[in-house]
């Protein structure tokens, strides 16, 4: 089985587009979901995740996409099965983009868009989209990346994530807290530098990531502009 350290160690060696405590599973196992009547022996089931203590497997009950993760530089003699396609428009990409998503309608004064990009299987599927936005720094004058939000149609049902211990001494625990204010019932994590969103809907699963340290106020404000576009 899978454990949480395999699934953070399998995407950090994809370009860092999501910066969160978990991320996907690089090689999908042909694993048989349990039986109705047989309830999970670990985690508890909430709204498309599977919310585990700090150590936990991935439960056997979780299914796999049917793809693995693309490839995106060859590595170990493995062929790169990966496109990546950059935007410096947000709105060239989202013409390119063929399932529902979200872009944030109104930002905060000295914030802009920074366009995003698209990761594809060699096959043409998209595999994740992601779009990017700065803000600006008046002291060091330059942009920071500030805000990402990534949206993955192909992803483990339910989505595993984990709790944990800080990971760095005075650093944040993982603490993965039940919100209702996202556009569907999501997981909202308190990160060193912010907040990490997450929420599925009609299928797809949705990851806001902020790193520019808000308040909270601040964070609900930019959730409260999440446009819905299909």
């Amino acid at each position: 089985m899978f454990t949480r350290r395999d699934f953070i160690k399998t995407m950090s060696l994809l370009s860092g587009a999501v910066l969160a405590p978990v991320r996907w599973l690089g090689k999908w196992a042909g694993v048989q979901p349990t039986k109705a009547d047989e309830p999970p022996v670990e985690g508890e089931l909430y709204a498309g995740f599977v919310l585990l203590p700090e150590g936990a497997k991935v439960p056997e009950y979780v299914q796999y996409p049917k793809k693995m993760i693309p490839i995106v530089c060859g590595v170990a003699g493995n062929a790169t099965t990966a496109t990546s396609i950059s935007f410096e428009s947000e709105a060239d990409l989202i013409i390119e983009v063929d399932f529902p998503t979200y872009s944030l309608s109104q930002l905060p004064e000295g914030m802009s868009s920074a366009g995003g990009y698209i990761l594809k299987h060699k096959t043409g599927e998209t595999f994740s989209i992601l779009l990017s936005y700065k803000i600006y720094e008046p002291e060091r004058q330059r942009w920071k990346a500030a805000v990402n939000l990534c949206a993955q149609p192909d992803f483990p049902r339910p989505f595993p994530l984990w709790s944990s211990e800080p990971v760095e001494p005075g650093g944040p625990s993982v603490l993965l807290e039940k919100v209702l204010f996202l556009p569907s019932p999501g997981i909202m994590v308190v990160s060193q530098t912010g907040y990490i969103f997450y929420w599925v809907e009609d299928n797809i699963l949705y990851t806001l990531t902020m790193d520019h340290n808000p308040t909270f106020d601040e964070a609900h404000r930019l959730i409260s502009s999440l446009a819905r576009i299909y």
